[in-house]
């Protein structure tokens, strides 16, 4: 075989297998023609309390989605179809600007946080990964939402230590699905990124650049 050839021939299964190694989400695009950096294709802003307060963002190279919220409380979602038997490990980028003060998902009263993460499977299970005021880090809980969703929650930031940083974050969803809820996992079918700070009455800040499905960690 040509060298040309043989070299052609390597790059594309390399390349085959780099599209096939993880399945990314990012919150922001830039618009063809303009420059400019707006919301993607597939996500949509769903205010559950108040006015929804969102830009994006390029922080020097890093084209994010930065949610502001007062009192409020709203997320961007999109419909998602990966199997975390496959993908089994979900990593994102955010960064925490202002967390709710006295935020603490363990009262109702205080149920605020500054950036979490949901992801939701077939039926009407989700796991939300949260980055708390005041509960540490390994934190677990529980919320029902009658006719909607069962959400466990799972706190993987707290407090100001890494406030106004960069933070990468890894979870291996399969088996923390397992762990949760006690049982196999049906596919992923959903994302959502969210800020609230309604019941402390207090504000919040936060970005998120992507979110990807992998199968290595």
């Amino acid at each position: 075989m040509p060298v040309k050839i043989l070299i052609f021939s390597l790059l594309s299964i390399l390349l085959t297998c780099t599209a096939a190694h993880a399945i990314e989400f990012r919150a922001v695009a830039e618009a063809k023609n303009s420059g400019r950096l707006v919301l993607a294709p597939g996500w949509q802003v769903k205010e559950k309390e108040g006015k929804a307060s969102f830009a994006p963002i390029d922080d020097g190279g890093v084209k994010a989605l930065c949610m502001k919220s007062e009192n409020t409380s709203f997320s961007i979602q999109r419909e998602i179809k990966v199997d975390v038997k496959q993908y089994p490990y979900v990593t994102w980028r955010w960064r925490v600007d202002r967390l709710p003060k006295g935020g603490d998902f363990r009262h109702d009263s205080t149920d605020d946080q500054a950036a979490q993460l949901f992801v939701a499977f077939a039926g009407r299970d989700s796991i939300s990964y949260i980055w708390d005021t005041t509960a540490p880090v390994g934190t677990t809980g529980s919320q029902w939402i009658p006719m909607v969703m069962k959400v466990k929650i799972t706190v993987v930031g707290s407090g100001g230590k890494d406030l106004g940083k960069w933070v990468s974050v890894t979870r291996n969803v399969y088996e923390d699905y397992k762990k949760l809820f006690g049982h196999e996992p049906p596919a992923a079918e959903g994302l959502r990124f969210q800020i609230n700070s309604q019941h402390t009455g207090t504000s919040a800040g936060s970005c998120l650049e992507y979110v990807e499905f992998r199968n290595t960690p």
